[in-house]
């Protein structure tokens, strides 16, 4: 079975998703959490009714007899071929016709983008199955809220369903993302189909894990070697014009956003 996350580690680089297809996706959160944000979300979107709680590995047929019996649900999951979706929140608008508005999460204080490839896949996949999305939500953080030592869900969070000058169901429908061409090679293709080479992933946030396996006989990377300058599109023209270090960047071709600041004084 595959997910969205598998679509889109083999968009970003086709080898990366072969090399780490069998690695723990278990997420590492690096804030600590006293409460659920799920838990706290489900207080803020359905004000005490009862709550569908989907869970790992959940079926279609699980979805279809618990549907008459809630309004809101939360990560009900819904299976199409070898595609499994997770959609974080789905309120019942029209039971006679199986209509839902779908919510999705952004735990941030500032939509800064869409993430239409999770948002198309999850409509395509849901109406695939007969269902269809009245509107689509987007939960976000009240950056203004102040926590006085018990934490207030209405407060915590704004919801959305517009991006910029549209709403964000015209544009994940404008964006009419292909999931299935994707899932495809995914099935069918191997790494053997995917010979090495070098893209912006490979050292965008640091090296890539996979690097040493893909380029075995390069060199070892200094640490204040200027390819590992982050969010860089000249450093591969610096290395090889002998611009080696971090130190000896140029200026004129440094972006200058605070994580290189920090790199090169470091």
């Amino acid at each position: 079975m595959y997910h969205i996350s598998d679509i889109k580690k083999f968009m970003h680089c086709e080898r990366y998703y072969f090399l780490s297809k069998n690695e723990s996706n278990a997420f590492k959160p690096y804030l600590r959490s006293d409460e659920s944000i799920n838990d706290l979300i489900i207080k803020y979107l359905c004000k005490g009714e009862p709550c569908f709680n989907g869970v790992k590995n959940d079926t279609n047929e699980h979805f279809i007899s618990e549907k008459g019996n809630y309004n809101w649900f939360s990560h009900p999951r819904f299976v199409d071929g070898e595609l499994r979706i997770n959609i974080p929140f789905l309120h019942k608008v029209d039971e006679n016709y199986d209509i839902y508005d779908m919510y999705f999460v952004y735990y941030g204080t500032q939509i800064k983008d869409v993430d239409y490839i999770t948002y198309s896949t999850s409509l395509d996949v849901f109406r695939s199955l007969g269902y269809e999305a009245n509107d689509i939500y987007i939960v976000y953080l009240n950056e203004n809220y102040i926590n006085d030592g018990n934490i207030d869900a209405d407060k915590l969070f704004l919801t959305t369903d517009r991006y910029k000058d549209y709403t964000i169901k015209q544009i994940v429908e404008h964006k009419n993302f292909n999931y299935k061409i994707y899932l495809d090679s995914l099935i069918n293709k191997t790494i053997e189909d995917y010979p090495s080479k070098k893209c912006k992933y490979c050292k965008m946030n640091g090296l890539c894990e996979h690097y040493k396996t893909c380029f075995p006989d390069e060199e070892d990377i200094d640490d204040d070697s200027i390819l590992t300058l982050v969010s860089s599109r000249y450093k591969n023209d610096m290395y090889d014009e002998g611009i080696k270090h971090l130190k000896d960047v140029d200026i004129n071709r440094l972006e200058g956003n605070r994580v290189q600041y920090a790199q090169i004084i470091a």
